[in-house]
């Protein structure tokens, strides 16, 4: 019973995490067992710290290079760039658009003023 108690210190010890990794000795050693019998190599015993290390950075490395992530246009940018047509300035060379021209025939002042006098508005003839 004193062993089986032993052991259950021993990995409650090692469960314990790390303050600065928010990691635990337990799977770190775990992960290194795993990479240690998937490779099987000869020399593991010397390349063991190169494991280790290469695990504990393996955690903190981003998956993707952050300066290659090229996000596809948004509808807003798109739509700003058909937008910034309209306040550029056009070259001089080029003719402006004709405009609807309609010919709007001089008001007659004289019924105007004939309607404001019936209405009681206006100067009078006097």
């Amino acid at each position: 019973m004193a062993s089986e108690t032993m052991i259950q210190n021993a990995k409650a010890f090692l469960l314990q995490e790390s303050p600065d990794s928010k990691s635990n000795l337990y799977d770190h050693l775990c992960s290194m067992m795993h990479r240690i019998l998937e490779n099987r190599q000869a020399n593991s015993v010397d390349i063991l710290e190169l494991i280790s290390k290469d695990i504990k950075t393996g955690k903190f490395a981003p998956s993707t290079d952050p300066s290659s992530d090229v996000s596809a246009k948004s509808l807003e940018v798109e739509l700003a760039n058909l937008q910034n047509k309209l306040f550029d300035k056009p070259t001089e060379d080029a003719e402006p658009e004709p405009e609807d021209e309609v010919e709007m025939p001089l008001p007659d002042l004289m019924d105007i003023t004939q309607y404001f006098e019936q209405a009681g508005v206006g100067l009078g003839r006097e």
